[in-house]
């Protein structure tokens, strides 16, 4: 699809490229403040017993 280019579209192209300011980088913000961390904690429970395994998953959700 092609469409003719408007010439406020040029205009404001033009103005752009002419432009010296240089951008901030939206990449930096968003990384830094948009973007949550969570922490995932695994437990191996391989060789416990049941009542040790049970005891040790107690332990790690009180914390």
């Amino acid at each position: 699809m092609k469409r003719k280019i408007s010439d406020k579209d040029k205009k404001d192209w033009k103005n752009f490229i002419s432009n010296k300011e240089k951008l901030s980088n939206k990449d930096l913000y968003l990384s830094n403040n948009k973007i949550k961390k969570e922490i995932i904690k695994t437990i191996d429970l391989h060789g416990f017993s049941l009542e040790n395994a049970n005891n040790v998953i107690e332990e790690f959700i009180i914390q």
